[in-house]
């Protein structure tokens, strides 16, 4: 599954040209995102074009209740952006146990590091790669997958840590000292 806006920098063309090659037997490609403007219109005519339009599903905008079903019922997230400064959705999906794929072009090296998905270059053919080998996995190996990155989640971005690393913060900046281990040159 894809999950967010349909805008240029989230590298669903490169995610549908891969799809395609790789063609995964038992697979479908659920994109789930607010489905208006010319681009949407543009992903919308590049699946039709790609002759095997009936393993992509085009979902819609998804919220609440609704979107919780859909992640409960995903096997893998793809997000293959050009560009993500955090990447909400990733965390989200990793919350549900979900493995993941994204690329190196967001800031989810742990992701590779903790083994509940796959950190890739950008582009088509990383892409098939991945999506070939994600997809040739067991479910219980999948499952396995998820457990790691809820595990990660819950570890790295509970309310717990966040409260902490925001006091540690504010002491570093009002009281000086060592600056803490999450503040990047």
């Amino acid at each position: 599954m894809f999950l967010g806006r349909l805008h240029p920098v989230k590298g669903l063309p490169n995610l549908i040209d891969a799809w395609n090659n790789v063609r995964p037997k038992n697979w479908k490609l659920i994109i789930a995102g607010p489905l208006k403007g010319t681009y949407t219109k543009k992903i919308y005519r590049k699946v039709q074009k790609s002759g095997f339009a009936e393993k992509i599903v085009f979902q819609g905008s998804v919220t609440g209740n609704k979107k919780a079903d859909l992640l409960l019922q995903t096997e893998l997230f793809i997000l293959p952006s050009l560009s993500e400064s955090f990447g909400v959705a990733i965390g989200e999906a990793l919350s549900y146990g979900i493995p993941v794929i994204t690329t190196k072009a967001t800031p989810w090296q742990a992701i590779r590091d903790v083994k509940c998905g796959w950190w890739i270059d950008p582009g088509v053919k990383s892409l098939e790669r991945t999506i070939r080998a994600a997809t040739s996995l067991s479910s219980s190996e999948l499952f396995e997958m998820g457990i790691r990155g809820r595990e990660f989640i819950d570890r790295e971005f509970a309310w717990r840590k966040i409260t902490r690393k925001t006091e540690l913060l504010y002491n570093w900046v009002k009281y000086g000292g060592h600056k803490p281990d999450f503040i990047y040159d």
